[in-house]
């Protein structure tokens, strides 16, 4: 097999090109919704409450979908579109484990923003082991979401166990 690093180029050369498309569209989007905000805040009218709980749901659903993007750019390649829609529909469906997800990658701003201090004593242990250690939680997670999409389906086997394509019955060529 081939080393870690080698793999790792390789995929972010193929992938490069989409993967920018969506960050820059996802960093779009961030900013949009945070000029909403600071827009929405300074501002006195009656629907205001609804229209910042609105733009907080629209980050959070942003947040969500940031954690399955780009694993499943890599392990599901495909269109941009095929993607994005992809990673909400999974977003949605796997909406318990994405909240971990997105907890464990605000992590590192709760404590910044709530414990500053802790922040600034254990900062010289993010670079080294604490990005790392939320990249293989989310790595996990999403290993989990993706196997049981590449389970075989228990409805397509045939009766003596072997796999039938979908559309066809088992004696079919």
């Amino acid at each position: 097999e081939e080393c870690g690093a080698k793999v790792f180029f390789k995929a972010f050369r193929i992938h490069f090109r989409q993967a920018t498309v969506l960050w820059l569209l996802m960093a779009f989007l961030g900013c949009m919704l945070a000029l909403d905000y600071r827009i929405v805040v300074h501002l006195a009218f009656p629907g205001r409450i609804a229209v910042i709980v609105v733009i907080c749901f629209c980050v959070l659903a942003l947040i969500l979908v940031s954690g399955l993007i780009f694993p499943l750019l890599v392990r599901f390649p495909g269109t941009l579109r095929d993607t994005v829609i992809n990673a909400v529909l999974l977003s949605i469906a796997h909406l318990p484990k994405m909240l971990l997800v997105t907890a464990m990658n605000l992590l590192p701003a709760l404590v910044l923003v709530v414990l500053p201090q802790v922040f600034v004593l254990l900062s010289f242990l993010w670079p080294i082991c604490g990005f790392a250690l939320i990249a293989l939680y989310d790595l996990t997670v999403t290993d989990k979401i993706f196997a049981a999409l590449e389970q075989p389906d228990p409805e397509a086997q045939s009766p003596d166990g072997e796999l039938a394509p979908k559309g066809r019955t088992p004696g079919q060529q």
